[in-house]
C-alpha cells in the first residue's frame, strides 16, 4: 500500500512539474511577443527578369515583417527615434529553398529572441500555405515523380477528407536569421536593450522555448519525411557562419549613394549593399544561376553622397540542392572610396536554374 502511494505521489509530482514547465514556456513566449504572421502577394515590381522575387525585395519583405512586429511591441524604429536611438542590422543569413514568383501569396512569420541584452535576434521565414495531400496509412512513403515526399500528418488526421476544410500547412520557401543592434543615433554606439525594452523581454530564451517557437513557426505538426528542421532547431541559434573575405578582385563597380538608398537612420539600407554586390556579377552567371544562400556582415554605415566600390571574387563551388552541378560561390566586399573602409562583407552561394540543372543531368 505504501509503495503504491509513493508511486502515485511521484506521478503527481511529475505531472505538476510538466504543467508548470508548460506554463513557464507559455509565459516566456507571451513575454517575447510570440510569432508574428503577415500575408503578402508578390507584386510585379518586386520580381526580376526570371520572374523570381528579387534579392532586395526578399530582404525588404523580411525587414518589413520584423519592423511591424517591433511596432506592435512598441519598439519600432519610430519609437526608438523619439529617444534618439535606432535599429541597425549587424548580420544576415538567408537560405532560399524556392524562389517566390509573381502573384504568389506568401506568409511571412517571425519571432524574436534577445542575446546578452545587446543583440536582438530574429528567425524569419517566408512560405506558402498549402492544403496537405493525405494518404491512407500504407501510402505514407509515397514519393512523386519529382522525388518529393508528401507531408505526413498525425494518426488522427490520416483519413481526414481534404475537402472538409482541413488546416493548411506551411511550406517554407525562404528562411532567414537576422541580428539587430540598438544604437545611439548620435555616435552610432551600441546600447543595451534593457535601456528601452522591458527587462523581462531582454532575458534569453530557454532552449525548450526556442524549439517550441521554431516548430510552431514552421507548423511542425506537418512533417516532410526528409525534413530535419527539428534537429536544426537545436543548433546554437545565436551564432552565424563565418564570412570569407575576397582574396582577389575579379570584378568591381563604383556606386554613388543616392537619397533613395537611405533608411530612417539616414544610412544606406542594408538591402542596397547586397544589390551592389550582385550588380558586379557577370550577366552569364546572373542569367543561369540564382542565389541559394546569402551571408552578410555589416561593419560600417554609408551616407548620402559617398562613393563606394563593390568588389567581387568568384570561385567554383557546389550548391546543396544540386550537388552534381557546378555552381559559383562569390565573395564580396563593399569599400568606401575616400578612406578604403570595408563597409560590408557578403558571401553568396549560387545554384543553377532548373533549365541548366536539367541540361547537366541529361549529359
Amino acid at each position: 500500500m505504501t509503495s503504491h502511494n509513493n508511486s502515485q505521489e511521484k506521478l503527481n509530482i511529475q505531472e505538476a512539474i510538466k504543467r508548470q514547465t508548460e506554463i513557464d514556456i507559455k509565459k516566456e513566449i507571451e513575454i517575447n511577443g510570440a510569432i508574428y504572421k503577415k500575408n503578402a502577394k508578390i507584386g510585379y515590381s518586386t520580381i526580376d527578369h526570371k520572374g523570381h522575387l528579387k534579392i532586395v525585395s526578399i530582404m525588404n519583405y523580411l525587414q518589413d515583417a520584423a519592423s511591424e512586429h517591433a511596432s506592435i511591441m512598441g519598439v519600432s524604429g519610430f519609437d526608438l527615434a523619439e529617444k534618439n536611438l535606432g535599429w541597425v542590422i549587424s548580420r544576415y543569413h538567408i537560405r532560399i529553398k524556392n524562389h517566390p514568383l509573381w502573384q504568389d501569396t506568401m506568409q511571412i512569420r517571425t519571432f524574436r529572441f534577445p542575446h546578452k541584452n545587446l543583440y536582438e535576434m530574429r528567425n524569419i521565414t517566408m512560405g506558402k500555405l498549402i492544403k496537405p495531400t493525405r494518404f491512407k496509412p500504407y501510402d505514407l512513403n509515397h514519393e512523386n515523380d519529382k522525388g518529393d515526399y508528401h507531408c505526413i500528418v498525425s494518426d488522427k488526421e490520416k483519413n481526414t477528407d481534404t475537402d472538409t476544410g482541413a488546416s493548411n500547412f506551411f511550406s517554407e520557401s525562404i528562411h532567414a536569421k537576422v541580428c539587430w543592434v540598438m544604437v545611439n543615433r548620435e555616435n552610432g554606439k551600441p546600447v543595451r536593450l534593457s535601456r528601452f525594452i522591458e527587462p523581462q523581454m531582454c532575458e534569453p530564451l530557454s532552449e525548450t522555448t526556442f524549439v517550441n517557437l521554431y516548430r510552431d513557426m514552421n507548423d511542425r505538426k506537418y512533417m516532410d519525411k526528409r525534413d530535419n528542421s527539428d534537429e536544426n532547431a537545436k543548433i546554437d541559434h545565436y551564432y552565424f557562419s563565418n564570412i570569407e573575405k575576397p582574396v582577389k578582385t575579379d570584378f568591381e563597380l563604383p556606386f554613388k549613394v543616392r537619397m533613395h538608398d537611405l533608411d530612417l537612420n539616414g544610412h544606406v539600407n542594408n538591402a542596397i549593399f547586397v544589390e551592389w554586390a550582385v550588380e558586379t556579377m557577370p550577366e552569364k552567371i546572373l542569367s543561369c544561376y540564382s542565389p541559394e544562400i546569402i551571408d552578410v556582415i555589416f561593419n560600417k554605415e554609408s551616407l548620402y553622397g559617398d562613393t563606394v566600390i563593390s568588389k567581387t571574387e568568384i570561385y567554383q563551388n557546389r550548391c546543396s540542392s544540386e550537388p552534381n552541378c557546378p555552381s559559383p560561390l562569390t565573395r564580396h566586399v563593399i569599400v568606401r572610396q575616400k578612406d578604403q573602409a570595408e563597409l560590408a562583407h557578403i558571401n553568396i552561394t549560387w545554384c543553377p536554374d532548373k533549365k541548366i540543372t536539367d541540361l547537366v543531368k541529361s549529359i
